[in-house]
């Protein structure tokens, strides 16, 4: 059963209370699934998103996923981006079935950079999607 924005609002209201979140990992579980190892609130845990076409959800894990050995395109692009980043805001507008979740990280010169993960939970059609502080789709 795909993820409504009720239960999406609910799952949003519980990883509030964890921020600020620190992502120390990225990987992938699948071709449908991206791990973030992550430390909240002095708790180290694993911040699942799947976005396969009849499961799609996200949630909080204290299990230990495997990850492939040969990470795909987009998953090194998470990495360079995002790894070490801080999430420090996460909104949904109204009860719709996507977060965005606002990540404060560094490049590789230490400038500050604002990026915008968009989890998109709308059943066959779930997507994630990195933008700039730019509003630019990387």
């Amino acid at each position: 059963m795909a993820m409504d924005g009720i239960t999406l609002y609910k799952v949003r209201e519980d990883l509030e209370k964890y921020l600020p979140i620190r992502i120390n990992r990225i990987s992938e579980t699948g071709k449908t699934g991206i791990v973030f190892n992550v430390h909240a609130n002095e708790v180290r845990c694993n911040l699942l998103m799947s976005f396969h076409s009849s499961s799609n959800h996200i949630c909080l894990s204290d299990r230990s996923f495997n990850s492939y050995s040969d990470p795909s395109t987009f998953v090194m692009v998470l990495r360079k981006y995002l790894l070490n980043g801080i999430i420090y805001q996460i909104e949904q507008y109204d009860y719709d079935r996507y977060l965005l979740m606002h990540v404060r990280s560094r490049d590789e010169l230490y400038d500050e950079k604002h990026y915008i993960l968009s989890v998109e939970l709308m059943g066959k059609y779930a997507n994630l999607i990195l933008v700039d502080g730019c509003g630019k789709i990387i």
